[in-house]
């Protein structure tokens, strides 16, 4: 079936343009796009129009503007698409129920890459990062930053880029949430108790008992009311299609 024409403007062609180009020209992290007056000669649009196409490029995090050198490719990262793109994805409760699904397969699912690929180096950052917990917790501080730290250290254990990439995104459209969530000192132990036994598995590559810890653990959101118990709902609703 025939479906109508999407109209692009200006500036989508642009981008369009703008990535062709850098793929065309293999350029990576750290590599320069060519000033904005010669890009907007070659295709023939004004250098205002390309101003706003490489401004959208820096609001996604794919490059940023540094003086006297000009427009910089950064380096892989869904964080600050997450960041710009939360509000678009996370509207009603359903959306974070679900994301929560997604969340707990994502990371559940990940622990036998992290207990395949993790080394030395990446158990001390989850060391490092159930210290600055454990410090947060005497000091009365909430303990959320080193909850994220502990995550990322996990994710990036298993040494697969997209995944590490994919999840954080996820963690990230969960933040504002998570912050919002009443929580307490008993549950911040409960939640270092949780890492404490998830790293002790981890080396020991008992991948069950990990993952079962992995999925108490994430049931946190269940428990404060951040989250609805929808698995089941879920599941229902797989049975009726």
């Amino acid at each position: 079936m025939l479906q109508p024409v999407a109209r692009k403007t200006l500036v989508d062609e642009v981008l369009d343009q703008l990535q062709q180009y850098i793929v065309a020209q293999g350029l990576k992290a750290g590599d320069v796009l060519a000033p904005e007056c010669d890009l907007a000669a070659a295709l023939g649009v004004g250098r205002s129009t390309i101003r706003e196409a490489l401004r959208y490029l820096q609001t996604v995090g794919l490059l940023y503007r540094e003086p006297r050198r000009g427009s910089v490719l950064q380096p892989m990262s869904f964080k600050r698409l997450a960041e710009v793109s939360k509000f678009l994805v996370v509207r009603e409760q359903e959306d974070l129920d679900e994301l929560f699904i997604v969340r707990r397969l994502l990371e559940v699912g990940t622990i036998p890459i992290v207990i395949q690929n993790a080394t030395e180096e990446d158990f001390e950052r989850l060391e490092e990062a159930n210290r600055l917990m454990e410090q947060e917790i005497r000091e009365g501080i909430y303990t959320s930053e080193s909850d994220a730290a502990f995550h990322d250290a996990l994710l990036r254990a298993a040494g697969v880029r997209m995944l590490t990439q994919f999840c954080t995104l996820v963690q990230e459209w969960f933040r504002d949430p998570r912050a919002r969530a009443e929580t307490n000192k008993e549950h911040d132990l409960q939640d270092l108790e949780h890492h404490r036994l998830l790293l002790r598995y981890i080396k020991d590559g008992n991948v069950e008992a990990a993952q079962r810890t992995m999925e108490a653990h994430l049931n946190v959101y269940i428990e404060l009311g951040t989250v609805s118990a929808v698995p089941e709902r879920a599941a229902r609703r797989g049975t009726r299609n």
